[in-house]
Formats: structure tokens, sequence, C-alpha cells
């Protein structure tokens, strides 16, 4: 599906030979090589249904992992909350929390954040990510800090990500984000 001209995203195939630049609070974007398939990998939803992330195929999903006990996630999270009221169908914008105390804890954070426009998603039991050195089968996002986003493609491929807190109403975030919109699907 191609974006709507009217979506922030919109650009021309081709635009751009490399991923423009994004430099977030902390880091900036890196691209991963080799490009790798994504995992069969469940997240919960905050009405406890799971969905792995490969249902999102299609569609450029934007994975961010945060907790609501970090501050640069805290700082983050408001720019995902817009970036969530403004995309286009084909961009999903996939917070995952990391957070031990759950739901509850999420919830809380959404109300007083007044965060209305974002679907949260929980890492359940561990299995979406993993700290540094701890990687194992089947789980394939590295928390090399907190927050951290990565970009996946419409066919499911990670194609990079950015350590630290981005302010994802940036035109350098929506040149990101534009790039894997209008690229090639595999």
């Amino acid at each position: 599906m191609m974006m709507a001209a009217a979506s922030p995203l919109t650009a021309r195939a081709g635009e751009f030979d490399d991923p423009p630049s994004l430099v977030g609070f902390g880091g900036q974007y890196t691209m991963l090589r080799p490009v790798r398939q994504v995992a069969a990998v469940p997240v919960q939803t905050a009405s406890g249904d799971l969905v792995e992330l490969g249902q999102f195929a299609g569609r450029v999903v934007l994975l961010n992992f945060w907790a609501t006990w970090c501050a640069p996630c805290v700082r983050e999270m408001p720019s995902l909350d817009r970036l969530a009221a403004k995309a286009p169908a084909d961009l999903a914008i996939v917070p995952v929390s990391v957070d031990r105390d759950g739901r509850a804890a999420v919830e809380r954070f959404q109300r007083s954040h007044r965060l209305a426009r974002l679907d949260m998603y929980f890492n359940v039991e561990q299995r979406t990510s993993h700290g540094r050195g701890d990687a194992s089968a089947g789980v394939g996002f590295g928390l090399y800090g907190l927050p951290i986003s990565y970009v996946i493609d419409r066919a499911s491929h990670a194609r990079g990500y950015i350590a630290g807190a981005v302010d994802w109403d940036s035109d350098e975030a929506a040149a990101l984000l534009r790039f894997y919109a209008q690229g090639p699907a595999g």
C-alpha cells in the first residue's frame, strides 16, 4: 500500500541513496549490517492479547523499547504520541514497555502524561528483547540502552536502530521514516 499524498511521510521513490541522518539526544541512527528478518517474537497488547511482530508486515514499523522509570523515555514519549496521531496507515508505531510492573505502571504513566494516541505493548517474558551479552535464539532486539527504537521495513527486515531519546516531530525523523516507507519492500 502506498502512502497518501497528504501524509507527512510522503516522498518520491529514490529521493535518497542512503538513509538520511537522524541524530537523537543520545546517539545517531545506525544501519544494521547485515539486514535481518525479524524473528517471530510476541508482544502483548494492553488488552492482554499476544501478537507477533510479523503481523505488521506490509507496514513500516517503528519499534520503540522504553520504560516508565527511564528519564529519556519520559522525554521521548510525547513526540511518539504526536507521531501516532498523524501516522498514515502504513506506519505502525509499536512502543514496547520493559517495565517489570507491567500494564498497571504503563497505564498510570499514560494517564499522567496524557498519551492518548499510542497503543502500548509489553515485552512478554523478556522474549522480544535482550540486554547486552544475553542474546538467545529467537530474541531479536538488543537493548543497548533505553529508549531504543528499531526501524523495520515493510518486508519485516530490521534495518537499523537509534539508542536514546529522539524528537519524532523533527524533519530528520520524518525523512528517515519516509525513506523506509518509499523504499523497496525487501
